[in-house]
Order: structure tokens, then sequence, then C-alpha cells
């Protein structure tokens, strides 16, 4: 069950940054003992962060924010960037893709790598031009576009919502990915 605080009662609080996607397609949740309809692709969000053993409070602009009115809109997105900031962690939810277990593959061993090498020879290595199909690069490339191609890396929050975070985490599906991804994105 999700329930209200106020900001000054917020205390350590994780912020979720995800797309709401199609705005027409809504499922029903409780919040406050009261339905409350969340976007397609929150449902699963909310689903996957919920701890089984213990509370978890998330800031959720979706939800925090009553968007029926336009001046608290106009007034939170004032302070997004301090939400974000202020957050212990944001969660970058991705969504529930299957494609994504072969993402997560290939962004860990291109992190693993970019650690154990040296910078010029790791964008070497990935160029588009040295292709090597015995190492499986070209794979490694497909699924890397496609997780750039995502929705979330099309949005133009993107850059406040993870560069501000003290700490982020990509979730799809059930994985994890280190906030480190980022890296990846930015040096395309």
């Amino acid at each position: 069950m999700l329930e209200q605080r106020t900001p000054e009662d917020a205390g350590d609080y994780e912020a979720l940054s995800y797309t709401w996607g199609d705005l027409t397609e809504k499922r029903s949740i409780k919040c406050c003992n009261k339905p409350f309809l969340v976007t397609e692709n929150l449902f699963p969000a909310l689903r996957h962060l919920r701890y089984a053993d213990r509370g978890r409070f998330l800031r959720i602009d979706a939800i925090c924010i009553n968007q029926e009115s336009i001046p608290e809109r106009n007034q939170q997105v004032g302070i997004m960037g301090h939400i974000y900031k202020s957050a212990r962690k944001v969660t970058i939810w991705l969504g529930e893709d299957e494609q994504g277990k072969d993402a997560v593959d290939a962004v860990d061993r291109m992190l693993q790598e970019l650690s154990a090498i040296d910078r010029e020879e790791w964008i070497n290595r990935y160029s588009v031009l040295n292709y090597d199909d015995s190492l499986g690069e070209p794979q490694i490339w497909r699924s890397l576009e496609w997780l750039f191609g995502l929705p979330w890396f099309r949005r133009v929050w993107i850059l406040q919502e993870a560069a501000l975070a003290s700490s982020a985490t990509f979730m799809l599906r059930q994985q994890t990915l280190p906030g480190r991804i980022w890296n990846l994105q930015l040096r395309q």
C-alpha cells in the first residue's frame, strides 16, 4: 500500500525516474486506502520496486504531484533539480522488455573492460569501424543500440534526473545496472 507524506516528512527517500508511457492506458493501485490510477509503465515499476519485508519511500511525480493542478505542476517543475539532488538514490526504471537480458550482459562486459583497460584502447576496441565478429561486438552494439533507444533515453529531463543523483541505479525488469552505464551513453 502506498502512503502519502509531506515534503517535510519525506526524510530519506529515493526518487523514481521513468517514462509515463501511454496516458490513456491506466491501472488501478491503492494510495492512502483509495483507488488511484497510474500509467501502464508505472504499474510494473511499482511491483518490481516493492520490498516484500519492509517499506520503501519513493518520490514518484505522477503520484506526488496533483496532475490536475497546473499551478502545482509548474511549481514542482521548478524544484525537480532539488528533488533529484536530495534523493538518497535515483532509481531509473527502463521497463519490462524481455530483450533486456542481452543489453544487461553487454553493459556488464563493456564496463568490466572499461575498468580494466585504458580509455583510448577501449574506445578503439569498440569503435564502429573496428568490429571483431569473433568477440561478439556486433551483438554487443545491437544490444546497446536497443538499450539506449529505449524511451527513457529520449526524455528531456534525463540529464537532470540522472546527473544530479548522488547515486543512480537503472532497472530493466528485475535486473539492475549501475549508474555508470551513463558513461557508455555519453561516449557514443
